[in-house]
């Protein structure tokens, strides 16, 4: 787009400058050049304005980067603008976070699918999560239903939590005051780090564990508590064991990142899926599709 000169914001520029007893230097002339057509969003506490446009069916704001001057400018100007264009309440966001699962095989089951009127699937990846949204600004009720009983359909083996994902926070409300044990080696304290905040009577230790699933529930079985241990990785992957004291399993899950601090990432986070199947009463090991499972062990029932 042609850019035009927007002489009140050029006008502004000069006053504030004269203001201050200065003259506006030459190169500020550019701050009042617009797209043409675009709509001029003041800035109350800077040189450069902001606007908007509309690209296609956007709506489009542009703001300086200051951050400062973009957070009063959204606060007073844009956000109200943008009250007047859409009714506030009308979007509703129902989200889904799910892991052992790529983005590319969901989207392969769901996005040949035919969904509700005004629903619509979105994707966000943020390793190891995969989240799904539903989103819609006039959908009825029974048009999310339906497209939720469609959603957990494909889903539910992978589904970890709905609408928030705040697994240690979740872990602690089923613990609920229980002692927890944790040994770990192969993901490198990651798992204390995620749960000690969180799950006061969590006990944690740290060092070098065995590889392998049955050798690592082996070495937690004489425990009388509820206990997890990540043991050392090895060409096989990195074992995780549960024991509650009369039962457990163990697995050993393989990562095909090259990038150690990532698998490792992946295996706290999947500790962590473990012992949330166990306190929902659910098979401890999950069917995951981008996790190899090597090795697995059980004890007990």
């Amino acid at each position: 787009m042609e850019l035009e000169l927007r002489d009140e914001w050029l006008q502004l520029l000069i006053e504030r400058y004269s203001s201050r007893g200065r003259d506006m230097p030459e190169s500020n002339r550019k701050q009042a050049m617009l797209p043409a057509g675009a709509t001029l969003i003041p800035n109350p506490i800077g040189t450069a304005c902001g606007f908007h446009l509309r690209i296609g069916r956007a709506r489009c704001y542009f703001t300086p980067g200051v951050p400062s001057e973009f957070k009063q400018m959204v606060d007073e100007q844009i956000l109200p603008d943008l009250g007047t264009h859409f009714a506030a309440g009308t979007t509703e966001v129902r989200r889904y976070f799910t892991f052992g699962v790529s983005e590319s095989s969901l989207s392969d089951r769901l996005d040949t699918q035919t969904w509700p009127e005004h629903i619509d699937l979105g994707y966000r990846s943020s390793m190891p999560i995969i989240e799904l949204k539903l989103i819609s600004q006039q959908a009825e009720q029974t048009d999310f239903a339906t497209a939720e009983a469609q959603l957990l359909a494909v889903i539910t083996p992978f589904l970890v939590a709905r609408d928030e994902l705040d697994l240690p926070g979740e872990l602690a409300d089923k613990l609920a005051g229980r002692e927890l044990h944790i040994y770990e080696s192969g993901s490198a304290g990651l798992v204390l780090h995620s749960l000690a905040p969180a799950i006061p009577q969590l006990i944690g230790h740290l060092g070098s564990l065995p590889g392998g699933a049955e050798l690592l529930l082996r070495q937690i079985n004489n425990n009388q508590e509820l206990t997890m241990a990540i043991g050392s990785e090895t060409e096989h992957g990195i074992s995780i064991a549960l024991w509650d004291g009369k039962t457990g399993a163990a697995q050993t899950l393989k990562v095909g990142i090259q990038n150690p601090s990532l698998r490792q990432g992946i295996i706290a986070f999947a500790a962590q899926d473990m012992l949330r199947r166990y306190l929902n009463q659910e098979p401890m090991l999950g069917n995951y599709e981008t996790l190899l499972r090597t090795d697995e062990f059980h004890i007990g029932s």
